[in-house]
């Protein structure tokens, strides 16, 4: 719910931010640049997985989309594409034993699909209808999560676990042949064809 001055702002803003070029205040820091200094791993010190550089934009439906420059692929793709194996599977801190760790990450997952099932109890309490929905993963990022995250210990147990159907890009061919130029996302063009595509699945699922 938005308030009339919030209401009034967007109407404003919206044919401004069409025709102007706007900088990111805060990515211009003196503290996040600093932050973007490749300094090495340190013994007992870790240097945390750095975050995808900004590669979408927003329209006036507050739909995001990928720039054409990252769509294009070429060297913003590909810095992305360096991002997501540190940011995903960060080596564990050194004053925490190993075996210690992967102990905490299996509890954190079983504890992530608990709080799922009761999250879906709740919604269907309220007469909620329930799809889980696996979008599509290109590349080196989709190598490894079917090696880290295989469908057999996640995808396959969550469905199981809250009885609500499922609908995996990979199981239709109609969802599996589209390719993430930064291998997490959907160039704009291929993200409406896509949802385009899964409309009647979602339909069949919701048993609509």
């Amino acid at each position: 719910t938005q308030t009339p001055a919030q209401r009034v702002s967007q109407y404003l803003a919206m044919p401004v931010e069409e025709h102007v070029a706007f900088l990111k205040q805060e990515d211009l820091t003196l503290a996040e640049l600093l932050n973007r200094l490749p300094i090495p791993n340190r013994p007992e010190a870790l240097v945390p997985p750095r975050l995808p550089p900004y590669f979408r934009t927003l329209d006036r439906e507050r739909r995001a989309r990928m720039t054409e420059e990252c769509a294009r692929g070429g060297r913003l793709a590909t810095s992305i594409q360096q991002v997501w194996g540190p940011l995903f599977t960060p080596p564990p801190p050194p004053y925490i034993p190993k075996d210690q760790f992967m102990a905490m990450m299996k509890e954190a997952i079983e504890t992530r699909f608990r709080d799922t099932t009761t999250a879906v109890q709740k919604l269907r309490a309220r007469s909620g209808k329930i799809v889980f929905v696996r979008l599509p993963v290109s590349g080196g990022l989709k190598a490894l999560e079917n090696q880290i995250t295989p469908r057999n210990q996640t995808w396959e147990p969550l469905l199981q676990r809250t009885g609500v159907p499922g609908i995996h890009f990979e199981d239709f061919p109609e969802l599996a042949g589209f390719n993430c130029p930064e291998w997490s996302h959907l160039s704009a063009g291929d993200s409406v064809e896509f949802s385009k595509r899964l409309v009647p699945h979602l339909r069949t699922a919701l048993q609509m």
